[in-house]
């Protein structure tokens, strides 16, 4: 069985839910590993992007406030 959807078919076939159980969890797990794997590969992108970055000064950024109103925002220049 490679499939989640297999498993569920099967159990749905012979009627006990173990199966299933068992294939959504093995899921659910392998799901957060790859995913917490990205994320690691993702910010040490971010880190090394910015400490191997070729000599480029930061992007000013202007705050702007909308009148009559508490909200405001930033902006790149």
């Amino acid at each position: 069985m490679s499939t989640l959807a297999g498993a569920v078919g099967v159990a749905a076939r012979v009627g006990n839910p173990a199966p299933a159980s068992s294939a959504q969890s093995a899921y659910i797990e392998g799901m957060q590993l790859i995913l917490m794997v990205c994320a690691a590969i993702t910010v040490v992108g971010a880190v090394l992007t910015v400490i191997l970055r070729p000599g480029r000064t930061a992007l000013p950024v202007t705050r702007i406030d909308w009148p009559n109103s508490s909200a405001s925002c930033l902006f790149i220049a």
